[in-house]
């Protein structure tokens, strides 16, 4: 069984603005995720579980209006 549903994930990251972020095209919290949710059994997996109904903490803007865009989801 999985840890996160599909509807949970897709929340965190349109709450996340993880498209707007620097890291979107290899997020390794995104890729930790997604393997937790194939591996759930996996040895060391279920050491740290991060929170996933908070703004991703790793949002790093790559342009000024994704920056203004973070700024307002009040995570910084």
């Amino acid at each position: 069984m999985a840890r996160f549903s599909n509807t949970e994930l897709k929340k965190f990251r349109d709450t996340s603005h993880c498209s707007d972020c620097a890291h979107y095209s290899g997020c390794h919290l995104w890729l930790a995720l997604l393997l937790m949710n194939d591996e759930p059994g996996h040895p060391g997996l279920d050491i740290i579980i991060p929170d996933i109904t908070e703004p991703c903490p790793m949002f790093f803007p790559w342009s000024a209006e994704s920056a203004h865009r973070g700024a307002m989801r009040g995570s910084w």
